[in-house]
């Protein structure tokens, strides 16, 4: 598919994301102030801070196991129990993420990761949105001494896809990596629409955002244990790390149900195969 038609495709399916939110902006919000709160921040931000959701000790742990496991291969490798392990873009050191281990079915590797509960996420984007939501696989991220990390960007946009980040290793400044959201990017954004404009002609990602304002940018610097939930169609990046730096993350990734999504051709055959899932 050509970069034009792409991109095109690209504005089509953030406009009516858009349309879908403008829809539900009258929604109540909880009576309950903690998750009224929560609600307010992702349909304002479209990022929000769980602290302390993992405590420091398990996160030792998992991110002990993590790099042990992903210190047996060399190179990208379907495990069978159903994990991959994915060295991002490993034949071309030049391209964005590479040297990045992205574990898809990281808990099929590691089954205690499916006894962790995150069923409160499901509820918490459910009344956000008002519409059912599924949780989809989950990722393990490990970076290290990672430098090209791919430039500011949105995730696919139709249908809606939310990620919850839970970090294991403390990231106490930039030089870790951070992940990093421009904050309220998430609706009806300026900067969304002129960046899939010039899409259209550039040779780039078709979903990178290459021209960003920084002044509402937040880098997520903060402990271990601490979850942090994105809309996937905020403009958002893991920063360059530092060469002695380690960031290790599990990535609980989610799908917003939305009726109105299902009108849109490509985002009904991805809601389909989650639900089949």
């Amino acid at each position: 598919m050509s970069q034009f038609l792409t991109s095109t495709k690209n504005i089509f399916s953030i406009l009516w994301q858009d349309f879908i939110n403008l829809i539900h902006l009258p929604d109540p919000l909880p009576q309950k102030k903690q998750q009224r709160e929560m609600v307010e921040a992702l349909r304002n931000d479209g990022i929000v801070f769980i602290e302390e959701f993992l405590e420091a000790e398990s996160c030792d742990s998992l991110a002990n196991k993590l790099l042990e496991l992903t210190s047996k291969y060399k190179k990208s490798t379907q495990l069978e129990n159903g994990a991959y392990i994915n060295f991002r873009n490993e034949n071309n050191k030049d391209a964005s993420d590479h040297g990045m281990i992205d574990i898809m079915y990281v808990d099929n590797a590691l089954p205690e990761i499916k006894e962790l509960n995150v069923d409160f996420v499901t509820e918490l984007l459910e009344q956000t949105h008002k519409q059912e939501v599924i949780k989809l696989k989950t990722h393990a991220y490990v970076n290290r001494g990672v430098k090209g990390t791919r430039t500011f960007h949105i995730d696919n946009t139709q249908p809606l896809v939310y990620k919850a980040f839970v970090y294991l290793t403390d990231v106490e400044d930039e030089t870790y990596g951070p992940y990093s959201f421009i904050k309220g990017s998430q609706k009806l954004s300026f900067q969304v629409y002129k960046n899939l404009l010039a899409n259209l002609f550039r040779k780039n990602h078709p979903t990178d955002m290459v021209d960003v304002d920084e002044r509402k940018l937040i880098k997520c610097i903060a402990p271990k244990g601490t979850m942090i939930i994105s809309n996937q169609n905020g403009i958002h990046r893991g920063m360059p790390q530092g060469d002695d730096k380690t960031r290790i993350a599990l990535v609980f990734n989610f799908t917003v149900l939305s009726k109105l999504s299902y009108l849109h051709k490509t985002a009904r055959e991805k809601l389909r195969k989650a639900k089949e899932s």
